[in-house]
């Protein structure tokens, strides 16, 4: 196969009629084909660049991680509370290669938020207060009474709000000071912001830091592009992922020596937020028979644990079709599950969905939650829509999947 280019002209005599045509055609096909490389050259060095980043954040929080856990090991039979401190230590470190591991998908394939009525100015005031706690820079809060509820994936514009504050903090090595506004917005036809007409949210987040030039304004939120000595140059990226998977939109404005200005809009809504039990905790006991399946051992038998810990019998298999299969024979021997966990993707197996259907057609009243590695999945962004009552993302602490399981078995329980 050959790229060929082509042009014309007309052939005119004196009086300017047409008496022919010349055609030219051309074999581009080498031109295309160094093109294709230096993209693809440059394709390289950008995944380069993040696997770089990426795999010096991960080393250091597996470092962390065994770093701890071989503590742990040899210091078992010695001072408790040194173990529960360096078993503490070890789960903050594997939180951070959960966040990690959820930017990296959330900027790869976009992940799909798991919306809900959130108040935002909460979210907010707790993500920017964690990133700058020890730190010399102050931040202000400006949130009007009236403030409208926000409907968002609380989880997402929480790393929204962490990327941004963690950015301001960065223009100000030496300390100062920064502020996060919020205003209700009601988005009218002949408004120039590239939104759906509605009710909205607006965040600002601004700081007084070293400003940026324009052209690097004009490629802060690109892939890859970081004007840091380390760091992979995902933060911004994904930032503006989530807000425009959100349907809204981030902006932003800078001047050199004057500091810079992020701007968002995420949806607002009338709903208020859904109320969970804060005061779930890992110690809460429990009683109920819980049917788990997850095709990984490992995952599993934690899973199993975890349950055990918070008081369930727990049952654990391997795919949909043993799940299927025991959950029936409970059934007729009159000792019921009262939740079935199931794994969404099970390689070479009958998956979560396929299981929650055939569960289904036994018992339209099951209670199944869904859980999966893999956020993006657009299933757990709406899964009641595909006949679960409850969705969890992997990897999850014990406190979570005590949430998680109570607000199936005892839905509206204060």
């Amino acid at each position: 196969r050959r790229n060929i280019s082509h042009s014309g002209a007309p052939i005119l005599d004196a009086q300017g009629r047409t008496v022919g045509v010349v055609l030219v055609f051309r074999d581009i096909t080498k031109q295309v084909l160094l093109e294709a490389e230096v993209i693809r050259s440059k394709k390289l060095e950008s995944l380069g660049v993040l696997a770089g980043g990426i795999a010096h954040d991960f080393n250091n929080i597996l470092t962390a991680i065994l770093g701890n856990l071989s503590l742990i090991e040899v210091t078992l039979a010695g001072n408790p509370e040194a173990v529960r401190d360096m078993a503490s230590q070890a789960r903050k470190a594997a939180l951070r290669a959960r966040d990690l591991v959820r930017q990296l998908q959330t900027f790869a394939k976009g992940g799909e938020p798991v919306r809900g009525a959130a108040a935002i100015d909460e979210i907010i005031r707790e993500s920017a207060d964690f990133v700058l706690r020890g730190s010399q820079v102050a931040c202000s809060y400006h949130f009007p009474p009236d403030l409208w509820f926000a409907d968002i994936d609380a989880s997402q514009i929480s790393q929204v709000i962490q990327n941004l504050v963690i950015n301001a903090k960065q223009a100000m090595p030496e300390g100062g000071r920064m502020e996060i506004t919020c205003a209700n917005i009601s988005k009218k036809d002949n408004d120039p912001l590239p939104l759906a007409d509605g009710l909205y949210i607006r965040v600002t987040v601004r700081d007084q830091g070293v400003g940026m030039p324009a052209e690097t304004l004009g490629r802060i939120f690109d892939p890859y592009f970081t004007t840091k000595e380390t760091g992979h140059g995902l933060g911004l990226a994904i930032c503006h992922s989530i807000i425009r998977r959100h349907g809204g939109c981030i902006t932003v404005t800078s001047e050199e020596g004057r500091g810079t200005t992020f701007t968002f809009y995420v949806r607002a809504t009338r709903k208020a937020p859904e109320q969970r039990n804060a005061a779930v905790t890992a110690a809460t006991p429990r009683r109920g028979r819980i049917l788990v399946m997850d095709d990984d051992p490992l995952a599993g038998e934690t899973t199993r644990r975890m349950l055990e810990h918070l008081g369930y019998q727990v049952t654990l298999v391997g795919d949909g079709r043993e799940a299927v299969a025991r959950y029936r024979q409970a059934r007729e021997n009159k000792s019921p599950f009262s939740l079935v966990l199931v794994d969404l993707t099970v390689p070479g197996g009958m998956g979560g969905k396929e299981t929650a259907r055939r569960l289904r057609r036994l018992d339209p009243e099951a209670g199944i939650l869904v859980t999966s590695g893999y956020s993006d999945n657009p299933i757990l962004a709406d899964f009641r829509n595909h006949g679960f009552a409850g969705a969890l993302v992997k990897p999850f602490q014990i406190g979570e999947l005590a949430a998680a399981v109570r607000r199936i078995l005892n839905p509206g329980t204060p």
